[in-house]
């Protein structure tokens, strides 16, 4: 069983039987991309990544994801309009799949402008690697405990 340090008092545990979860990660930034995805495989998440919301959008339709994570931050501000198309979409599971806007701390988005356009979390960059995973699972419907049994069960 491998374990990825959080930097917190506990590994977030890889588990054997995945989740089946799916998240699309929209960021243009490679490093931030790659962190979300490293600390969301442990727990079973499938990332999805896509530069930019123009990529998204053309993947969307095919990969139905759980849960979008989308950088909001100028000059990819289009994330919120991104999300406003969604919500307003005809097909009711892209109107109501779970998202997180992340924006930098120095930019000039905050949650109130995140939670207008749809978005249901804003978190600030950097992400805490500790804290990320509890909220996608909150936000899906997913017990983080439940996920440690999972794991605790895996390693007997």
């Amino acid at each position: 069983m491998n374990a990825v340090e959080t930097g917190g008092n506990m590994p977030i545990r890889a588990l054997s039987r995945p989740l089946n979860v799916s998240a699309l990660v929209i960021e243009t930034h490679p490093d931030s991309a790659s962190l979300v995805q490293a600390v969301l495989e442990p727990w079973g998440i499938t990332v999805l990544r896509a530069s930019s919301t123009a990529e998204a959008a053309t993947m969307i339709g095919a990969v139905r994801p759980e849960i979008i994570l989308c950088d909001i931050a100028p000059p990819h501000a289009d994330g919120l309009d991104f999300l406003r198309r969604l919500r307003a979409s005809a097909d009711p599971r892209l109107r109501t799949v779970p998202a997180i806007a992340m924006s930098a701390a120095y930019e000039d988005i905050d949650a109130r402008t995140a939670r207008a356009a749809g978005f249901d979390v804003f978190l600030r960059k950097p992400i805490d690697p500790d804290e990320l995973p509890h909220t996608v699972a909150a936000l899906i419907g997913l017990s983080t405990e439940r996920a440690r049994d999972l794991s605790a069960a895996d390693e007997t």
